[in-house]
């Protein structure tokens, strides 16, 4: 099954672990494999650019264990793509709450930043800019959405 997919053969890997999600056994526990099984079918499809897929199977997994932040991250990522930006703010909103380092915060704001500013949130935008002011000098992209958004405040 993972062989499958580790050497390229995701449509036989994918198969192979969508007839596993079907077995008896399946449909009355062992949830860690479930889980384990929809976050390696959302990565095969999202590898193979089938989003809608990705989505589904990334959403089953966190029905089960919703404190991955890998998984929000991916979600996020897959959501801006699609221009999903509502979702793509709320997963980003859903990884900062199971960060699992502060190394990871200056990207989640950054992230949000733009999703906020895309949105026309300018408000949001330079609320999150704030935030990560206090922490550490900005970068020339964040300084430049920072004056976009003062410029478009009304």
């Amino acid at each position: 099954m993972l062989h499958d997919m580790a050497y390229d053969d995701l449509p036989k890997g994918i198969k192979n672990l969508e007839e596993l999600l079907r077995h008896p056994l399946l449909a009355e526990g062992l949830d860690g494999l479930k889980y384990q099984c929809y976050i390696n079918l959302g990565m095969a499809y999202q590898e193979l650019k089938s989003n809608y897929n990705a989505l589904k199977y990334y959403y089953k997994a966190l029905q089960i264990q919703e404190a991955d932040f890998g998984t929000w991250m991916r979600l996020s990522k897959i959501c801006l793509q699609k221009k999903y930006f509502e979702q793509a703010e709320f997963s980003l909103q859903m990884a900062l709450q199971y960060i699992p380092s502060i190394v990871y915060e200056r990207t989640l704001y950054e992230q949000m930043i733009h999703v906020a500013y895309i949105k026309n949130s300018f408000e949001e935008c330079l609320k999150k800019i704030d935030f990560l002011e206090r922490k550490e000098p900005l970068s020339e992209k964040i300084l430049l959405l920072k004056a976009y958004c003062y410029r478009n405040l009304k």
